[in-house]
């Protein structure tokens, strides 16, 4: 698991969890298999297993991720292009 809580300017990537928190900030690339947002991203986000965003979180993104497995709370500021990415199987 890795957890931003600090400031990124680049990219982040991690074949597991990675936890943007509530004073984390990432201006740049996220990829990774779980992602939850509390912070603030502004980039390219691609998920492969699931994404949580809460109500702290602030994101101007390009978002990839694959289908029925986004969870956005109430109260959430989400500004995406979306890319829903089907099985193939």
């Amino acid at each position: 698991k890795m957890v931003v809580s600090g400031t990124v300017d680049g990219s982040v990537f991690c074949d597991q969890e990675i936890i943007v928190s509530e004073t984390g900030q990432v201006k740049g690339k996220i990829e990774g298999n779980i992602v939850l947002v509390a912070g603030k991203i502004n980039g390219d986000l691609l998920v492969h297993e699931r994404l949580e965003v809460t109500v702290t979180s602030n994101i101007t993104v390009e978002l990839q991720f694959p289908s029925v497995k986004l969870l956005i709370q109430e109260g959430a500021k989400l500004d995406a292009q979306c890319t829903i990415l089907y099985d193939k199987t």
